[in-house]
């Protein structure tokens, strides 16, 4: 990860977060991790994350908070679907399928499911006012990094 990008989304985390406690170095480091990932992958950095993990107990892993190491997250990132990660960085679901809202920004089909599944949830937490950062990485390893506080930020 750059420099430039690093400084970036930094500056995302804490527009998105600016109330809540979070653990910057550990969230830059989970998002970096992400992006070795062959297939892609999504990462759900959410101030409610146990609350987010409950709701979609149905269409995911729910597990004991865990704080994984590079290892661990290395094989997480591989199963199919989103982590949902707490601001400190501990994860509360696998594999999660995200819900969501099609509204005028519902996404860009062009972009795949990945994406827009998260363009759709990043919609339905603004709509009910929880921060959060959904990190997309494409199998091309482009990172979008979607916040609930603004509009897409293209990572790169």
């Amino acid at each position: 990860m750059g420099g430039n990008n690093t400084t970036k989304l930094k500056s995302l985390l804490a527009l998105t977060f600016n109330r809540i406690t979070y653990d910057e170095d550990l969230l830059l480091e989970i998002i970096e991790e992400a992006n070795h990932q062959r297939k892609g992958t999504m990462i759900v950095i959410s101030d409610k994350a146990k609350d987010e993990a409950a709701r979609l107990q149905s269409s995911s892993i729910n597990i004991q908070p865990i704080q994984f190491s590079k290892h661990q997250l290395k094989l997480v990132t591989g199963i199919d679907g989103a982590l949902i990660i707490d601001t400190t960085g501990y994860c509360h679901a696998i594999g999660a399928i995200l819900d969501g809202s099609i509204t005028e920004n519902g996404g860009d089909p062009s972009r795949g499911a990945r994406f827009n599944s998260a363009v759709r949830y990043v919609n339905l937490q603004r709509d009910i006012g929880i921060p959060c950062l959904v990190a997309v990485v494409s199998e091309d390893k482009y990172i979008d990094i979607l916040s609930s506080k603004v509009n897409t930020a293209y990572y790169g």
